[in-house]
């Protein structure tokens, strides 16, 4: 076998040689080096050790099942290469053909451009570079698959060649990707079953590389035209000679997955899909980016549900808060206003019982005009349309108007006002709704008398929050009764809506559950917060704070 090398040199394998080696003529030198090193004079190593080593050096790289080549650092030239090299990567060319060729004639043309800039970094650095996985097609036309190092070679400071190291990897990735495509059937076959729509798309192309059944039939898609498709193209197939609203809800859920793509999570929402026959259904969608081990998006993901008939049976509840606020405070008005007109003028010679049954009528009848407007304004929260018009304004007046007026209507409980660090002539400036804030008061008075027992106290006190230039900056608000306590188990959940609290007393109290969650939203309205401090058997406390100030931009044009 002949071998050729970078120096020009040419070694010829032979047995014949081979044996010269292993088994040198120049016995004579060697004798002397020897006697010379016995004699204890400086061992000189002899021509024939010198080969000898070259050769042992020489056969491991041949055998070596390692593809390596060396490549000069000025024009990536190839100096020398073993066999296994050569069967690998250069099987079209014989041995030692491409000796002295640049690195662009011998390799593909993708891969040398990839290899030249590898190579130049590595000559500039002198920093080997690790492990590359890269792929290329084969003589044979088929697909192979290498990892490459490559290694700076110095000589006195300078990097004067460049080893490239090339192991055959084909094998283990072929049995990685049979085992991921394996895998992914699975994973496929459990998607398939779900009662949810599952999108998946490609980071790189945008297509749709997935889709099970419900998500083709949700969007309105066959499911062999939606596989593959591009997210743009998907929305393009969607009718045009829809309105301006429709149009744009065909490009949402396809925007959901860009946001992915984009790494960011999209988590329930509600999206509004019109598809292709026109007709429209409401998703209630979740997206996320899907990353390989080294964070990079390989892919996104839209898993979404359909709630159009959830949405329709919110939308007829809403509609029935409508129509019954209507049609009930139309007899309670005049019901009402007649109750009213008996109180101003009282009949002739009307006993105390007529007049306490005409009281009575009065205040059942403010108390189920009460219970419709918490209705409505229910309804009205879940379209965001509820109406609070705040105005730059004194409160702590109004609100000791609320508390003596209610001290007046509420003769079944002691309640008492505490104003508590105050200065002489204060205001407390803000911007707020006063019938809203009227509203507050009134839920949380309610709401102390209902579970408080007959003659008990209710505290109703207010004090300003200061910073230390003793500048207001909050009103604090709060309403104590020595009522039956809320259970631990029930203080989270004391402000949801229809929430009632689980107590021994609490079946035989009126109300829907609505009056705390609508006192928790329009303090929300206010930018404040509240909260209930409370226990078993000894009382609750609601508190309310609001904030004070200039006007604030969310607070200009009514807000």
């Amino acid at each position: 076998m002949i071998v050729s090398y970078f120096d020009g040199s040419i070694f010829v394998n032979s047995r014949d040689k081979r044996e010269e080696l292993l088994f040198p003529s120049h016995c004579g030198k060697e004798a002397t080096s020897l006697q010379n090193s016995e004699k204890g004079r400086p061992d000189m190593q002899t021509e024939s050790e010198t080969d000898l080593r070259a050769y042992y050096d020489r056969l491991m790289l041949e055998h070596q099942p390692v593809a390596t080549a060396l490549f000069d650092a000025q024009e990536f030239r190839l100096l020398a290469a073993n066999p296994s090299y050569q069967s690998s990567l250069l099987p079209q060319l014989q041995y030692g053909q491409a000796i002295g060729h640049h690195l662009t004639e011998i390799m593909p043309a993708a891969v040398a451009t990839r290899l030249t800039a590898l190579f130049q970094k590595v000559v500039e650095t002198g920093i080997a570079s690790g492990p590359e996985e890269y792929a290329s097609s084969a003589h044979d036309g088929k697909m192979g698959y290498w990892y490459w190092s490559v290694k700076p070679i110095s000589e006195r400071g300078a990097v004067t060649a460049v080893l490239l190291t090339v192991v055959e990897v084909t094998a283990l990735v072929t049995a990685r990707e049979q085992t991921f495509q394996a895998q992914e059937t699975v994973l496929h076959t459990v998607l398939d079953q779900l009662p949810e729509g599952i999108v998946l798309v490609e980071a790189r192309t945008g297509k749709v590389r997935y889709a099970n059944a419900v998500a083709a039939e949700l969007l309105g898609f066959k499911l062999s035209h939606l596989i593959g498709t591009p997210l743009n193209q998907s929305a393009l197939r969607s009718p045009f000679g829809l309105s301006g609203r429709h149009q744009q809800s065909v490009f949402r859920w396809n925007f959901a997955l860009i946001h992915a793509l984009w790494g960011k999570k999209v988590t329930n929402q509600e999206i509004l899909i019109t598809r292709p026959d026109g007709s429209e259904i409401v998703v209630l969608s979740s997206a996320a980016p899907i990353r390989s081990p080294n964070g990079l998006i390989r892919e996104a993901v839209l898993v979404f549900q359909d709630i159009t008939t959830l949405k329709q049976l919110e939308q007829q509840k809403n509609e029935f808060f409508a129509v019954a606020n209507h049609e009930l405070r139309t007899p309670l008005t005049s019901i009402l206003g007649f109750t009213e007109l008996l109180q101003v003028y009282p009949p002739p010679g009307a006993e105390q019982m007529h007049e306490y049954a005409i009281n009575s009528i009065a205040q059942e009848c403010e108390h189920l005009s009460q219970l419709i407007d918490e209705l409505l304004d229910v309804s009205l929260l879940e379209y965001g349309r509820l109406d609070v018009k705040r105005r730059y304004q004194d409160l702590l007046a109004p609100l000791t108007e609320i508390v003596t007026k209610s001290v007046q209507t509420i003769s079944s409980h002691h309640l008492e006002l505490k104003l508590e660090e105050f200065l002489a002539g204060e205001q407390m400036m803000g911007w707020f709704d006063l019938l809203r804030v009227t509203q507050i008061m009134r839920n949380l008075l309610s709401n102390a008398v209902k579970y408080s027992s007959l003659g008990s106290t209710i505290e109703i006190g207010v004090r300003p929050r200061r910073d230390s230039l003793d500048r207001a900056l909050e009103i604090v608000i709060w309403v104590k009764d020595e009522g039956i306590g809320i259970a631990s188990r029930d203080l989270p959940h004391i402000f949801e809506r229809f929430y009632r609290a689980i107590s021994l007393d609490s079946s035989s109290i009126s109300g829907f559950g609505i009056g705390l969650y609508l006192t928790k939203q329009l303090v929300q309205e206010h930018e404040g917060r509240n909260w209930v401090e409370s226990k078993i058997g000894e009382g609750s406390t609601f508190f309310v704070v609001l904030p004070l100030g200039e006007a604030r931009s969310s607070y200009k044009n009514g807000r």
